[in-house]
């Protein structure tokens, strides 16, 4: 990402407030950098869409207490796939 701002998104009151790329560090301890939109993953169209994901992402937090992404780890072009990083998403909700 030669030119471009780059940096953690643990400061970033939202989503459009986090510059890109966002350093991280991979599956194997590999350093790179992931995409916001990658990061931030599906986004809804319409209202009825948001709905079903919320069912879907609260059925697999009761499941399986946590949400599992892979997504692409790039080098600093942000061109090259380097490694894989895991986007994971807890929840504080017990199994019943």
């Amino acid at each position: 990402y030669p030119g471009q701002p780059y940096g953690s998104s643990a400061y970033a009151a939202t989503a459009e407030d986090t510059s890109e790329p966002i350093a991280a560090i991979g599956e194997g301890g590999i350093s790179g950098y992931v995409k916001r939109d990658d990061l931030m993953g599906p986004q809804p169209k319409n209202p009825e869409e948001a709905l079903e994901m919320q069912k879907q992402y609260q059925e697999e937090l009761l499941n399986n207490g946590v949400i599992e992404r892979t997504i692409p780890l790039y080098d600093e072009t942000g061109k090259t796939v380097i490694g894989a990083f895991a986007a994971r998403g807890a929840s504080d909700i017990p199994k019943e």
